[in-house]
C-alpha cells in the first residue's frame, strides 16, 4: 500500500487506497504531468485518476470562458436576437430594458445600461413595483415603454415564461428579446 501524502489510513481510522490504477504507462503520465506542469506528484495523480489527458492539462488547470462556454450562436434564436439588436442600434432606436426588481434584474439592469449609454445607445428602463405589478414583464410595463418610443424591449431577468403578456405585445407591433 502507497501512503497518500505520507498518509495511510483517515482520521477514522479508515484505510486509503487509490484508485489509480499504477502501471507503468500511468506512472509515466503522472511524471510529465507532474514535471510539464511543475505539480507535485499527488495532484499529477489526482489529475489522471479523473481521467484528464496530458493534452486537457492546461485548460483544466487553467480554464478559459471561451473554451468551456458554447458558440452563442447554438442558441435557438440567438442570431435573430442579435441581428435585430444591431438593427436597433444603427437606427438610433429607443431600446426598452424591461428588468426584474430582485438582486438579478437589478444588476442586469445596471450593467447593461451603463454599457449601453456609455456608447451612446438610446435606451428607457422600467423595473416593476413588487407590489403593485409583481413579477415578470407586464402590461403596464411594456405600455410604458411603448409609450416612450420603446418598440424593441429586452427583458432582464425575466420574461422566459410571459407567453401571453408577451405576445399581446407583440400583436401590438413590439417586439421582446428575452436575455
Amino acid at each position: 500500500m502507497k501512503s497518500v501524502l505520507g498518509t495511510e489510513i483517515s482520521i477514522g481510522g479508515r484505510r486509503w487506497s487509490q484508485k489509480l490504477n499504477d502501471g507503468i504507462e500511468t506512472e509515466r503520465i503522472v511524471y510529465t504531468i507532474a514535471q510539464r506542469y511543475d505539480l507535485p506528484d499527488i495532484i499529477a495523480r489526482l489529475l489522471v485518476s479523473r481521467h484528464v489527458s496530458l493534452e486537457e492539462v492546461d485548460g483544466f488547470l487553467n480554464p478559459k470562458l471561451r473554451d468551456i462556454m458554447p458558440d452563442p450562436s447554438s442558441l435557438i434564436d440567438m442570431d435573430v436576437a442579435v441581428d435585430r439588436l444591431v438593427k436597433a442600434i444603427s437606427g438610433n432606436e429607443l431600446i426598452g430594458l424591461f428588468a426584474d426588481y430582485d438582486v438579478d434584474g437589478a444588476t442586469s439592469s445596471a450593467l447593461l445600461k451603463m454599457y449601453l449609454d456609455a456608447l451612446n445607445i438610446r435606451t428607457e428602463l422600467y423595473i416593476p413595483d413588487r407590489i403593485k405589478d409583481g413579477y415578470g414583464p407586464n402590461k403596464q410595463g411594456l405600455e410604458y415603454l411603448k409609450n416612450k418610443g420603446a418598440n424593441l424591449i429586452l427583458t432582464l431577468d425575466c420574461g422566459i415564461l410571459a407567453f401571453d403578456v408577451l405576445d399581446d405585445f407583440y400583436v401590438q407591433g413590439g417586439e421582446v428579446i428575452v436575455v
